[in-house]
């Protein structure tokens, strides 16, 4: 079977960019474009961290994990209210040294959860 070549194409390039130091401007702004976006997106993602740990967290539990992340102390000197407890989660989460400290937090976290949701070893779990 034969099928004719019906299609063609020409591919050309009309550059807008003349020499490279309009290439550098250019993505120069792209870069300052991409980073004002991810600073908003970061801050939303904190926003939602933080209704996150209003909605689903009692105080005595966010005291739990300002223990497991060593700054009780701190939420006890200053006597902090609920959502300034919940900002110096956020806060300690969102620092890039403590990535790790944070997942390990939430795995076993979510281990705990899985415990006391099985209704023969719920009542192992003591918390």
């Amino acid at each position: 079977m034969n099928i004719p070549n019906n299609i063609s194409f020409v591919l050309e390039d009309h550059s807008e960019y003349t020499n490279n130091e309009d290439q550098l401007e250019s993505l120069k702004n792209f870069e300052i474009i991409y980073n004002n976006t991810t600073i908003m997106n970061s801050n939303d993602d904190i926003y939602a961290q933080v209704k996150y740990y209003d909605l689903n967290y009692t105080i005595k539990q966010l005291c739990i994990v300002c223990e497991y992340y060593g700054i009780l102390k701190e939420v006890r000197i200053y006597k902090l209210k609920k959502l300034e407890v919940i900002e110096q989660i956020v806060l300690f989460e969102n620092m890039e040294d403590n990535y790790d400290v944070v997942i390990h937090r939430k795995e076993l976290w979510h281990y705990l959860n899985k415990l006391k949701a099985d209704k023969i070893m719920r009542k192992y779990v003591i918390w």
